[in-house]
């Protein structure tokens, strides 16, 4: 799984800060219309496929257990105590949808780039997202495992999320219990989550109404960060590629992974570090307290600023305050709890232990080279999945916010997601054949966009001629 950390720094060339604020830029024509509204057509019908698939993978999941057909999410569980597996068609049948998915966004990007909106694309893009959504919040089915149910766990828990109780939730949530086990594991997020989790989980009143209400503020924060990131500068094929992106929204909305509401506080101080360095510095931190990896990826946001003791102090700050609130709103426990909790999320070979490390090493050193120097690697978005103690597909958004600075990596980043979370799902394996197909698969264009970009403008950008993409 860590070909992926290096494959690019293989031909990566380094890259001034990209510059912030829009370009003219003619607007789309007929027939970028209607290769953006084919586009959206395909993203909305293979996403509808996809959840198919995953509706009935989670309706033929071995063991099935006769429970499972009375929860109002059905999730596909690998884990103990149920250890289920899908039957083999269905791995197949995802990477084929994963594939077509990324053609589209290709096709979608070379339709918008270098392009303003319009109304009519505008309204289209929205549609589409829309639907996406739609669907999302529709389906019956996750592919996350129990996850969703662990955090409306928390949610009745609070703080009590960092040292479990070692008794079942009362009616009809000892669902949960049945899922995850007596006690369920110790929370490894942030006491900001925990908070916000409380929150929208006390307000329903029954299991099902707080796993959708959970859903539809993932969306919420996904609409969030689309709007952050064109505040941020990225232009509308960049932004297309976010809202369109079927992998994005089965990660964040269908499985509700809590990865999305940190990244619309890292977005947003990328979008205000310039003007306001002080409220960027809230935003990382808040990020921070969510999900810890998220206060290194929200830090970045300072390698916007010109000078370079301003960077370095006002991200070592985003990190210590981080850290500190972390474990101060934990209680003193979230470091004990995390310990724990990774402790089930370990490698144990060799070989991948010692690939982590060096692509934690890779990712370390990315992170400081873009504040001490404000420079930045093509491909240096993937080194940040190395951040967690495993590489899982919903870790996806950690590398966005070092691509949208990095600008040129961004459609290609956005473009191969659906790829790249089917590989990291373990859920879905490959057989060693078809990951070297999937390698091959993503490399290919992977070269090839960096090429293009390189050919449309030149070998390296100044700060003030690059535009987000």
């Amino acid at each position: 799984m860590f070909e992926l950390f290096f494959a690019g720094l293989l031909a990566a060339r380094r890259t001034g800060l990209a510059g912030l604020g829009p370009v003219e830029a003619p607007s789309l024509g007929t027939a970028k219309i209607a290769q953006l509204a084919l586009a959206c057509l395909v993203l909305v019908a293979a996403f509808v496929a996809e959840l198919r698939v995953i509706d009935v993978a989670a309706a033929t999941q071995v063991p099935m257990p006769p429970w499972f057909a009375r929860l109002p999410l059905v999730p596909i569980d690998e884990n103990p105590p149920l250890n289920g597996h899908t039957p083999p068609w269905v791995g197949n049948d995802l990477l084929a949808l994963a594939t077509l998915q990324c053609g589209a966004l290709y096709a979608l990007y070379r339709s918008l780039r270098g392009r303003t909106l319009g109304i009519v694309g505008t309204v289209l893009v929205a549609c589409a997202c829309a639907a996406l959504l739609g669907c999302a919040l529709a389906t019956h089915a996750t592919a996350a495992g129990a996850d969703l149910y662990l955090n409306v766990g928390y949610g009745h828990l609070g703080i009590d999320a960092y040292a479990t109780p070692a008794r079942p939730f009362p009616g009809e949530f000892v669902a949960i219990n049945r899922l995850l086990g007596v006690p369920i594991l110790p929370a490894a997020y942030g006491p900001l989550w925990i908070f916000v989790a409380s929150a929208i989980v006390n307000a329903f009143g029954t299991l099902a109404t707080q796993l959708q209400a959970l859903r539809v503020a993932g969306a919420l924060a996904f609409v969030a960060c689309a709007f952050c990131l064109r505040a941020a500068g990225v232009t509308p094929a960049g932004v297309a590629l976010f809202a369109l992106n079927p992998a994005l929204v089965f990660q964040y909305v269908v499985d509700a992974h809590n990865d999305i509401f940190p990244l619309a506080f890292a977005l947003l101080a990328l979008a205000v570090a310039r003007r306001a360095p002080w409220l960027a510095l809230i935003c990382v931190v808040c990020a921070g307290a969510m999900k810890l990896p998220f206060a290194v990826a929200g830090a970045l946001a300072f390698a916007q600023l010109p000078e370079r003791g301003r960077r370095i102090a006002f991200a070592a700050a985003a990190l210590a305050l981080s850290l500190a609130a972390t474990e101060l709103g934990s209680g003193g426990r979230y470091f004990v709890s995390v310990t724990y909790a990774l402790g089930y999320q370990r490698l144990d070979d060799p070989f991948d232990r010692l690939g982590h490390a060096l692509a934690i090493a890779a990712a370390a050193g990315t992170f400081a080279l873009a504040l001490w120097a404000r420079r930045f690697i093509a491909s240096g978005s993937w080194t940040f999945l190395a951040f967690g103690a495993i590489v899982l597909p919903w870790y996806a958004a950690w590398g966005i916010p070092y691509a949208v600075l990095q600008r040129t990596f961004l459609p290609v980043y956005l473009i191969l997601l659906p790829l790249l979370a089917f590989d990291l799902s373990t859920t879905f394996g490959l057989t060693p054949a078809a990951r070297l197909l999937f390698i091959v698969v993503m490399l290919s264009p992977l070269v090839y966009l960096i090429q293009q970009r390189r050919s449309a403008h030149g070998a390296v950008p100044s700060d003030r001629k690059a535009v987000l993409s």
